[in-house]
């Protein structure tokens, strides 16, 4: 089998696959939500600590941020100003979702490009449907967000030809980064899934492209 071999998960019916959204990578400036809550509920303001790096890597100051966010069954959008922080790069942001769905946000910094932040969903906590991977998967849990993130379990070991899934049970898109390829899942939108079969024994790293503070670790044997 190929190594790269890349297969689409079947959600069953209990569980939504939502479409995946791919971030502007490369762009000159990026955009990301480094803290905010749990879960967003409908109707309620909703604090979010944003970040805006040049290249994606050093904090950068670029005014007026513009935060828009669209509904994604509906197309409603709502549309804030965020305001400057302590700190390089750093902004709030206060948002409030008028009704419940996926909403896919994206930042405007200045006269540059909108850069795709992915979708977060509002007025459900996510992981509580449960679902069923297939006999013999490895399941990983994409826990936490709004920038604290994190993959579960971190490490783990698996035979060569096992089934590796990774579910999102956040509240906000991620992606999984072979570390050392070209090789990326694009965005998972939150209650979606990605799934990979690895065949050949190694060491693979990853991490997720939009949060660098998440890492994990597959062996192979």
């Amino acid at each position: 089998m190929n190594p790269k071999r890349i297969v689409a998960l079947i959600v069953l019916a209990a569980v939504a696959l939502l479409p995946l959204h791919f971030s502007h990578a490369g762009g000159w400036a990026s955009v990301e939500i480094v803290d905010g809550p749990d879960v967003l509920e409908i109707g309620k303001p909703m604090t979010m600590q944003l970040s805006i790096k040049q290249h994606g890597i050093n904090p950068v100051d670029i005014d007026p941020l513009v935060i828009s966010a669209t509904q994604t069954e509906t197309g409603k959008t709502i549309e804030e100003t965020a305001a400057k922080a302590t700190g390089d790069g750093n902004y709030t942001i206060e948002l409030t979702f008028p009704s419940k769905g996926i909403w896919n946000l994206e930042g405007r910094p200045g006269s540059f490009p909108a850069f795709d932040m992915g979708p977060v969903k509002v007025g459900q906590t996510l992981g509580s449907t449960p679902m069923t991977a297939p006999s013999g998967a490895l399941v990983i849990d994409i826990t936490g967000g709004m920038g604290s993130g994190a993959f579960d379990p971190t490490t783990t070991e698996i035979v060569a030809g096992t089934l590796v899934v990774w579910v999102n049970n956040s509240t906000e898109g991620h992606t999984i980064v072979i570390d050392g390829t070209n090789e990326s899942s694009g965005l998972i939108g939150p209650g979606a899934a990605y799934a990979r079969i690895f065949d050949e024994p190694g060491t693979y790293r990853y991490v997720c492209g939009p949060h660098p503070n998440m890492t994990g670790e597959i062996v192979v044997r």
